[in-house]
């Protein structure tokens, strides 16, 4: 996740970025001003976007730094070269970014087609696209960031655009390699979770620190690298050679990379928050922090207590996209809250038929009634689909207003 946004003062006064885990910084020319925020009227449909909101938007400033020297050396001048050599000035750069997450979101469709319970042998070929998406997915995904600094039309919704199509992919990869590995119940559960977290604290750290920080071993980079490896040792040996004497190195590998990107974001954020603290967060601002963990925490204990059900190893796509869609619900509202410098809701809504769900569960797995929780599984899905679609929707459309721009077209 390579998004950087400049080339507007208004915006980004004084910003530097580090290149990979280099000491340079390179700095991005503020001049050629193409965008700037309306912040005289806000329409009575806005339901994000405050007039304050859009005032602290102005004073936000983006520092990333990427430690990943796969990154250094591979994928970020690979991107750069496809980047300046093939890609013309007039594709905007949110169109690599929805080209790269709809090749993602085709070939996870064909894996569904071919594994619909995560069980089912599948052809060669499938994984050995599957790998083949990801590095595209990989490369699409860093080249945005350069084709927007290259135009002069990074912004606020770019950045978020990236963000938002990267927690959404998380699930197709994890389902993806599921489906390869046959990994279910606790495994396949734990194994969703530690990805998953690991992607929600990295922009946790963010929102605490002020800071964009990946460390040499993260998912973004070797995450999908073990990905492409995985999908294509299945392509060459299929379905049949991941016994459970493979599977537990291969889930030893994601789970390092994931616990020790979870645990350096939370290290770095527990030591350095206190330091910069929001206005918001002055009184307590280590205990703000720990709080705004407990989405984690809901969602994790739901999925342990869900993994196990029947009607998850029935239907495992619609219970983890359920999963998936809140998580990027819930990231995505928060990354607009650090944009926006605006404190996050913890707790939405949309968690609580978590608690129902997971209770009817429970009792009908221990026979105390007979009803299962198929119905519940089925409608939360439908439900909040139709949340992820609106919500999403109406970001776009609050944003493009507010910045006086188009989602898929570069200003001449």
């Amino acid at each position: 996740t390579q998004s950087t946004w400049g080339r507007n003062a208004s915006l980004m006064p004084d910003l530097h970025i580090r290149v990979g885990g280099t000491d340079e910084e390179t700095p991005i020319s503020l001049e050629d001003d193409q965008t700037d925020i309306n912040t005289s009227y806000i329409p009575d449909s806005f339901l994000f976007l405050t007039q304050q909101s859009l005032q602290n938007l102005q004073n936000y400033k983006y520092n990333g730094v990427d430690n990943s020297l796969y990154y250094e050396h591979f994928a970020s001048p690979l991107a750069k070269w496809i980047t300046e050599t093939f890609t013309p000035t007039w594709v905007a750069p949110n169109a690599i970014t929805v080209t790269g997450f709809l090749i993602s979101l085709l070939s996870h469709f064909l894996v569904y087609l071919h594994c619909p319970q995560l069980t089912e042998f599948y052809p060669s070929w499938v994984p050995l696209l599957c790998a083949l998406t990801t590095f595209l997915y990989q490369t699409l995904d860093n080249m945005d960031g350069k084709q927007a600094r290259r135009t002069g039309t990074s912004s606020p919704l770019g950045q978020l655009f990236d963000h938002g199509c990267d927690s959404v992919v998380v699930t197709i990869f994890v389902l993806n390699i599921a489906a390869f590995m046959h990994f279910s119940g606790y495994s396949l559960a734990v194994f969703y979770l530690v990805i998953m977290v690991a992607f929600y604290v990295t922009h946790w750290e963010e929102f605490h620190t002020h800071k964009f920080s990946l460390p040499t071993i993260n998912g973004p980079n070797e995450g999908l690298l073990t990905a492409m490896c995985v999908c294509i040792l299945a392509a060459v040996k299929g379905s049949e050679w991941f016994t459970p004497t493979v599977r537990a190195p291969t889930m030893l590998v994601f789970l390092v990379i994931g616990v020790v990107t979870v645990g350096l974001h939370v290290r770095r954020t527990l030591r350095t928050t206190h330091l910069y603290p929001r206005s918001f967060d002055r009184d307590a601002p280590i205990s703000a922090a720990v709080y705004r963990l407990l989405p984690v925490v809901i969602i994790t204990s739901y999925v342990l207590a869900m993994c196990q059900s029947t009607v998850v190893f029935r239907m495992p796509y619609v219970f983890y996209w359920t999963v998936g869609l809140n998580f990027s619900s819930f990231d995505v509202h928060f990354m607009l809250n650090l944009l926006c410098d605006e404190a996050p809701r913890v707790l939405p809504k949309r968690l609580w038929p978590m608690l129902v769900i997971a209770t009817v569960s429970l009792l009908h797995r221990s026979g105390h009634i007979e009803q299962s929780e198929e119905a519940l599984v089925i409608a939360y899905f439908f439900g909040t689909l139709l949340h992820f679609t609106w919500f999403v929707r109406q970001i776009i459309r609050e944003l493009c207003f507010a910045l006086k721009i188009s989602v898929f077209t570069i200003p001449s």
